[in-house]
């Protein structure tokens, strides 16, 4: 079934790209998977307010606190603890928005046959496995990013 719209909530694991005619993102939640007219920028973006800010307010905050000028990630809400990291840059036509608190683990897998690139898999707490062309280095940079704008923000505390 296809969705017009779509909020981020704490079930959502990732956010992916579709370049298809009736829908532009799929939504992989804990349960399920959905299928989404809007981009997943759009998504980020309506969350965002749908959680009583901006996308561009959350990114010029954490652009202002951390040195994350490429590749944000972006905490949704904090109150929710939602924060979602981009693979790519926002508007690359491959980009896909995780959310941290999902992530299982994560594994290289062997290079792609199509492509020759080496693809990282993430796979979820619900055991969804996600491959995707970044590299070990870049997810791990992300997951670091994520994990410091969630601490910076209050989401998490490291005395708990």
């Amino acid at each position: 079934m296809i969705q017009q719209n779509y909020i981020i909530t704490s079930e959502t694991c990732a956010i992916l790209p579709a370049r298809e005619i009736d829908y532009q993102a799929i939504v992989i939640k804990e349960d399920t998977t959905l299928y989404v007219t809007q981009t997943p920028l759009e998504i980020m973006k309506a969350s965002c307010l749908h959680y009583w800010s901006t996308y561009e307010g959350r990114r010029r905050a954490v652009i202002e606190k951390l040195p994350y000028k490429q590749k944000t990630p972006i905490p949704v809400s904090v109150t929710n603890k939602l924060c979602l990291f981009p693979t790519h840059a926002p508007t690359h036509m491959n980009n896909c928005w995780i959310n941290r608190a999902q992530v299982n683990y994560w594994e290289r897998t062997e290079k792609d046959n199509r492509t020759k690139h080496r693809q990282t898999e993430i796979v979820f707490y619900n055991w969804h496995r996600l491959a995707l062309e970044i590299s070990m280095h870049t997810l791990q940079q992300q997951m670091d990013r994520s994990f410091r704008v969630m601490v910076e923000s209050g989401m998490v505390r490291l005395d708990d």
